[in-house]
């Protein structure tokens, strides 16, 4: 799994990490990530995969840059999404999140997806998007959150049709 380089910069408690869950099926990993409290990030990377994070919290102060977009300094993040497609460099800083810093994240890589999806990605490559809202993409993740917090069985097709069903509709909002 590539996922965007997070550093440490200052925490209270032995290791900013709380908790987090995940879960892989071919070209697929869903993961939910809480942090500890009273801490600050900065993180950097080019993540090889597609990326689309889902947050569940406000920081107090924090800059966000993704290539060839402007960059945001949005305090509350609470139900906003962010597409970092692969390749696409992205970094910044966040400064005492609320609720542990919590972000539902879905890695994708559409050429070891189904045949057509892989396909329509190739065709229509995603353009990145930062701190966006939908509703269709929210309930989605919000159903692959719970079933990570509830630690269930995620081999099954519900959970996978579900992150199916991310990775489309981020191709579709691209689109638009």
């Amino acid at each position: 799994m590539s996922q965007i380089l997070v550093r440490s910069l200052k925490s209270n408690m032995s290791g900013p990490l709380e908790r987090t869950v995940s879960m892989s099926w071919p070209g697929l990993t869903v993961q939910s990530s809480r942090r500890k409290t009273d801490y600050s990030i900065a993180y950097k990377g080019r993540p090889s995969q597609h990326y689309i994070g889902m947050h569940h919290f406000t920081r107090r102060e924090g800059e966000t840059r993704i290539e060839g977009l402007p960059p945001s300094f949005l305090t509350d993040l609470r139900g906003k999404f962010t597409h970092i497609p692969a390749g696409y460099s992205a970094e910044g800083w966040t400064v005492d999140p609320s609720d542990g810093g919590h972000v539902t994240m879905l890695f994708f890589e559409p050429d070891e997806l189904a045949g057509e999806l892989g396909k329509l990605y190739k065709a229509t490559p995603p353009r990145p998007r930062l701190y966006f809202e939908d509703r269709e993409l929210a309930e989605a993740m919000t159903k692959l959150d719970r079933l990570l917090a509830e630690e269930a069985d995620l081999t099954d097709l519900y959970a996978e049709s579900l992150c199916l069903f991310v990775a489309t509709r981020v191709l579709d909002l691209s689109r638009a």
